[in-house]
């Protein structure tokens, strides 16, 4: 097995024996190292036959995990699909109940307006009484103290006339 040692003074032997740039040349032509660490054309094909056969690996597996995730894509989107639909049942229940409870609120205080209007409408007929009554009550006291006024004034007049009647007579 050549050494380092060996292929120098082969080196030296040759630059002798040939020139300088012709030993270069062929030193180049020889492995660095032992020739049984230089790979053979058999070498070189059962290297590739295990890549073809690591690549053909390879494609199995990423086939299988790419499988997989299509299965697993397409049971999350079903479960996607499914909790959609699911949300959207309980949105159009939400809006459903809300309408409802809307709808009761709205009648409630439609029946709540209705009774207080009820209940002004009877306050008003009560006070536009009371008003007509105290009224009436009034204009009859006016009318007493206008009669009695006039019979006042009609009493002092004539006892005015009657004076003046004997005082200048």
């Amino acid at each position: 097995m050549p050494t380092e040692r060996i292929r120098h003074q082969l080196y030296e032997e040759l630059k002798e024996v040939l020139s300088v740039d012709s030993a270069d040349e062929l030193m180049a032509y020889l492995p660095p190292v032992g020739w049984a660490d230089v790979a053979t054309r058999s070498d070189v094909t059962m290297v590739r036959s295990e890549i073809d056969a690591f690549r053909a690996e390879m494609r199995s597996e990423t086939s299988s995990v790419s499988s997989g995730l299509r299965g697993e894509m397409s049971g999350l989107r079903s479960d996607m699909t499914s909790d959609m639909s699911n949300l959207r049942s309980e949105i159009d229940a939400f809006r459903a109940e809300m309408r409802s409870d809307m709808s009761g609120l709205r009648s409630e205080m439609m029946s709540e307006m209705s009774g207080l209007r009820s209940e002004m409408m009877s306050e008003m007929k009560g006070l536009r009484l009371e008003v007509s009554t105290e009224l009436a009550s009034g204009m009859a006291d006016l009318q007493r103290w206008t009669i009695t006024t006039l019979i006042a004034m009609t009493g002092l007049f004539g006892a005015l006339v009657f004076a003046a009647v004997k005082l200048g007579g």
